[in-house]
């Protein structure tokens, strides 16, 4: 079994779990094999301090993708999330609604995947990432875009996903390889370069907007925007974890922050080991 196999089954257990891998990985193909240390000859940053242990940048990222308040979730009873089925869902219209994340812990590399269905173009999600900017994900043209912090559409799906279907989308952000990804159904879209030239750049989040532009002053949500399970890890994940989690019912518990099935009687339910929360504002 390879490193990543190994690492969604060890996400399948119904125990609780740390997506270390993520959070220091230098590789992210669809290739099973493909788990190596983020170190200086492979990623911006170097989190290696040999062939089975990270140096102090590592231990540091680690510690970033470990919920802080885990051990309090567990004492106080909440069980292993299990996703519901059904077709439930939460509906925004324009600015109205949107589902708000903000972690009360600092992250700094992450995932956030979620459904939606919509027929028109907008902003489906915003991560406001501080003195940096925003991310944001928009369908423009039937497409899905990755708009960086600087404004310019990074990325574009190649198929029509503003079509009144409902349809995967992920984001995952990796501080050590500095790369946002986007994916749209469990396909990797591309990868976007996330330094300024060869500046290191800390896109760490401060909010995650669901459902509208946040604060970002972009294109409001579509007209009417089906949203379904959003998802936030405290890691990036691989290639495979994100293809695995749009395409099955598997969870990818590892560093959860947030599983909100966004159930239209009660959106801000997250069913995470964790004590974070969701509003809807």
């Amino acid at each position: 079994r390879t490193a990543i196999e190994s690492n969604i089954v060890q996400q399948s257990l119904g125990v609780p779990t740390i997506n270390h891998m993520g959070a220091t990985n230098a590789g992210n193909a669809f290739d099973g094999d493909d788990c190596t240390w983020a170190s200086s000859t492979n990623a911006p940053i170097d989190a290696e301090y040999d062939s089975r242990h990270p140096n102090g940048v590592g231990h540091g990222e680690n510690f970033y993708a470990f919920p802080l308040d885990l051990p309090f979730a567990l004492a106080s009873g909440i069980p292993f999330p299990v996703r519901p089925g059904g077709d439930s869902s939460y509906t925004v219209s324009g600015n109205d609604g949107p589902v708000v994340y903000t972690p009360q812990h600092a992250i700094h590399s992450y995932t956030m995947q979620f459904g939606f269905r919509t027929g028109g173009d907008g902003s489906l999600a915003t991560i406001d990432v501080g003195s940096a900017g925003f991310v944001s994900l928009t369908t423009q043209g039937g497409r899905v875009q990755l708009i960086a912090e600087d404004g310019s559409a990074a990325l574009q799906s190649t198929g029509t996903a503003a079509d009144g279907q409902w349809h995967d989308v992920a984001l995952t952000y990796s501080y050590v390889r500095q790369v946002l990804a986007l994916y749209v159904d469990g396909a990797l879209v591309g990868e976007h370069d996330a330094r300024a030239g060869s500046r290191v750049q800390e896109l760490f989040p401060v909010h995650f907007v669901l459902g509208g532009p946040g604060e970002s002053g972009r294109a409001a949500a579509p007209g009417s925007l089906e949203l379904r399970e959003l998802f936030v890890n405290r890691a990036p994940l691989h290639a495979r974890e994100v293809q695995q989690r749009a395409l099955t019912d598997w969870v990818g518990a590892g560093s959860l922050d947030v599983y909100a099935p966004l159930r239209a009687g009660n959106p801000a339910e997250n069913r995470a080991q964790t004590l974070q929360q969701v509003r809807v504002e």
